[in-house]
């Protein structure tokens, strides 16, 4: 009975993800000057492709992989006499700079 049922859920579990497919993130290609701040997630989690602008990104963001091509930079705000700014990055797959950015 125990074999019946672990097959079953075998079973189960290939038609649900045959019949609901897990569809992959599409990129999210960033062409012209963009803010992130600390409080906003749109970003997160996604494939980033900054390319040919600036990139000024506050507090921590986690990106599936990011990319600077065609003169792309990635910046984080000033710092003020009051307020302390960083850039916290933790990028799952790569990150890759070409020799332009």
């Amino acid at each position: 009975m125990e074999k019946f049922l672990r097959i079953t859920t075998y079973l189960f579990l290939l038609i649900y993800l045959l019949l609901f497919p897990v569809e992959a993130a599409a990129d999210i290609l960033i062409t012209s000057n963009t803010t992130i701040s600390a409080d906003n997630t749109t970003y997160d989690n996604q494939v980033i492709i900054i390319q040919g602008c600036t990139v000024t990104i506050d507090g921590s963001h986690s990106f599936q992989s990011l990319t600077l091509q065609n003169n792309a930079v990635l910046t984080h705000s000033g710092s003020t006499t009051t307020t302390t700014s960083q850039l916290d990055l933790t990028i799952t797959t790569t990150l890759t700079i070409d020799a332009t950015s």
